[in-house]
């Protein structure tokens, strides 16, 4: 075997940063999650259910005559939302001699601090798991482990939405949305079919969920950074559309009405449902298709794994967001011989009572480090920490609504 060392690596000290920091490549970050955990955060100590109370009916009343007898029924009009904390895990195992031996903290030969890396990694990534959490649904087998999320609070009960479910969401918080009607029937999910997003659309979708200015109006518009290319270079030289800032964060968007259209990538679109490494995507009506779409980002690949306890669950890549929906191009590029991928885009009232998102107030449930440390193995020196979070979104259904599969 030749010796490895050259005549600069034994003459040559290498340069260390004495300051250093770990580079991401992985992570991305939210502004949605930001701004709900600004606005719309609550801390609960305890409860087999987290509840809202919500009115959906009203009391007899209206003009009358002199002398007319007043009838006065006793009607049911509040009624409750419920939902169950639901649990997520990011795992930080290491061996003995990596943190004893290797990588020793306080050693200056410990450029960065193992430990205290993974650990600020597996926050970030527990983090991001939750934004791409709020997009899904708890309530099919595949997700029963996962939060109540936007995709079935934007649910008329009726309309199959982005994820291929036909008829939706019938219910909500474990209630029947048919049985209470008004606002517990969300706006119906709009499907492009591979079309253009056009501002008429966009009008329509934001006019659906606005129940007058100030707190009750559409706040948020989330897309991908796609959607929101197509936007910009279609329809920002209109005076509508101003650049703005929002949040503690600072995430950049366009102003669009009384709401902040912004981008991120943990948005359902093109870049979760695609292959990695820039593979062509698979038809998804094709056996096997669901163990090569989906797999472009590794955050949510892990966490599909994770929850389903193999490695061929992925994150979903339904045929009606594929080419245009059935079968056909739509008016995204055709790469490779293949169609594309869709874009969604998302119109909220990130304002409570709107919207909650709930965690527990019990540590180390409430996304803490778990106070047992490290654990050691009985057969191993691996040593095994964990971050813990109990946690649920709840919409009210009324307020939200989207639209799926544009290309341009």
């Amino acid at each position: 075997m030749p010796d490895l060392a050259t005549q600069l690596t034994v003459t040559t000290r290498r340069y260390i940063d004495t300051n250093p920091e770990i580079r991401d490549l992985v992570f991305n970050h939210d502004p949605t999650m930001s701004m709900i955990g600004e606005n719309c955060h609550e801390e609960v100590m305890g409860g087999l259910n987290w509840n809202d109370t919500i009115d959906y009916d009203v009391q007899d009343g209206g003009p009358y005559s002199k002398g007319q007898d007043l009838p006065a029924d006793q009607r049911q009009l509040e009624q409750a939302l419920q939902f169950v904390p639901k649990f997520n895990t990011i795992m930080i195992p290491f061996y003995k001699e990596d943190i004893k031996v290797f990588n020793v903290a306080g050693d200056p030969l410990a450029v960065i601090n193992l430990v205290t890396a993974r650990v600020d990694s597996a926050f970030i990534q527990l983090g991001e798991q939750s934004a791409l959490q709020r997009y899904l649904q708890g309530q099919s087998a595949a997700f029963v482990k996962f939060p109540n999320g936007l995709l079935e609070a934007c649910s008329d009960g009726a309309t199959t939405g982005w994820d291929g479910v036909a008829g939706g969401y019938p219910m909500y918080g474990t209630l029947t949305r048919s049985l209470y009607g008004g606002r517990m029937l969300s706006p119906a999910p709009y499907n492009f079919a591979g079309g253009q997003i056009t501002l008429p659309i966009m009008e329509q979708l934001y006019q659906s969920v606005n129940f007058g200015s100030g707190k009750y109006e559409c706040n948020v518009i989330t897309t991908t950074p796609i959607g929101y290319g197509f936007i910009r270079n279609n329809y920002q030289t209109q005076q509508r559309f101003q650049n703005v800032s929002v949040g503690k964060a600072g995430f950049r968007g366009l102003e669009y009405n009384g709401a902040t259209i912004l981008q991120t990538r943990l948005c359902p679109g093109s870049y979760l449902m695609r292959p990695a490494n820039n593979a062509a995507a698979t038809n998804p009506s094709t056996a096997g298709a669901s163990a090569i779409n989906g797999t472009n980002d590794r955050v949510d690949v892990r966490m599909f794994n994770y929850a389903a306890g193999n490695n061929a669950t992925n994150y979903p890549a339904p045929y009606v967001m594929w080419g245009n929906g059935a079968g056909g191009a739509g008016t995204g590029a055709n790469v490779g011989g293949t169609y594309p991928f869709g874009e969604t885009i998302w119109f909220e009232n990130i304002r409570k009572p709107m919207v909650k998102y709930r965690t527990s107030k019990s540590k180390p449930f409430d996304g803490s480090l778990d106070d047992d440390g490290f654990i050691p193995s009985a057969g191993n020196t691996k040593l095994v920490g964990k971050v813990l979070l109990a946690h649920n979104f709840s919409i009210l259904p009324g307020y939200v609504c989207y639209g799926y599969n544009f290309q341009s």
